[in-house]
């Protein structure tokens, strides 16, 4: 046996043609720990009554992911104001001011990291949060050392969204009083009905839920035959809630996700 410098005790036993087996004790300071607890940003449905009118500028030169984010931010009650590039995203800063930017990366005209220098540059910036579906930019350390002071990377879930906007604007939200029905146990049971449909039709199902496509999503809802209405309905209340997370969920828990 030894005695470490530490203090503790390392000791040896050692059978012929068989091995060694070792022995480590060590001393250590007993301390208290405590859980910490991170708040869910679940089921949100608006901003707290005293919240000021938050101006929310969402930069993507995609048509539908503008219109996605649009959508969502204005359903709880934010002020929102949209631009397709870069140049547009300086203009609107100038003339609007908003108190937070969404900022897509790869754009046409001027991408979202040379704006980004340009709107942190002026009296007061806003802050800029990346968002992107491009695999190549998903990475949080080198967004935030171009500057952005948060980063999302699609397909993103809600709960993302809003825990951004509460850590960046110290925002306020009004939260359902009961879980959402979306994710109860029976709608679960019904989502597994999502194996009995053509691999072809989930495909398309997985690559319109990673993109945030809702009309491509109803679009295919019409193809579900009528015997699955449930299953119907229940997807159709996840677009409208753009719990895409959801959707990827159930089709991840059945393994179609990994088949596709």
């Amino acid at each position: 046996m030894c005695q470490t410098a530490g203090g503790g005790d390392i000791t040896v036993t050692s059978t012929l043609n068989e091995g060694s087996t070792f022995y480590c004790t060590i001393q250590t300071n007993q301390t208290t720990t405590f859980p910490t607890s991170r708040r869910q940003y679940n089921n949100i449905v608006h901003l707290a009554s005293n919240e000021a009118p938050w101006r929310i500028l969402v930069v993507d030169d995609q048509l539908e992911n503008r219109q996605l984010m649009v959508n969502l931010l204005s359903s709880v009650g934010f002020d929102t104001q949209e631009a397709i590039h870069g140049q547009e995203a300086i203009e609107k800063n100038q003339q609007w001011q908003p108190h937070l930017i969404w900022m897509d990366l790869q754009m046409p005209i001027m991408d979202g990291k040379t704006a980004l220098k340009q709107i942190k540059a002026t009296a007061n910036p806003p802050i800029v949060i990346a968002l992107t579906a491009n695999i190549f930019d998903c990475d949080r350390t080198q967004a935030l050392q171009d500057g952005f002071d948060g980063f999302v990377c699609k397909p993103f879930r809600t709960s993302e969204i809003w825990e951004q906007m509460a850590q960046h604007l110290q925002v306020e939200f009004i939260q359902a009083a009961h879980p959402s029905a979306l994710t109860s146990a029976d709608n679960i049971v019904i989502l597994q009905d999502l194996q009995h449909l053509p691999p072809e039709w989930q495909l398309q199902l997985i690559k319109a839920s990673q993109s945030l496509d809702n009309p491509k999503i109803e679009q295919l809802l019409t193809h579900i035959p009528d015997q699955y209405a449930p299953l119907i309905q229940t997807l159709t209340e996840l677009v409208r809630a753009y719990r895409f997370d959801l959707i990827l969920d159930a089709l991840e828990s059945l393994n179609l996700l990994s088949q596709s």
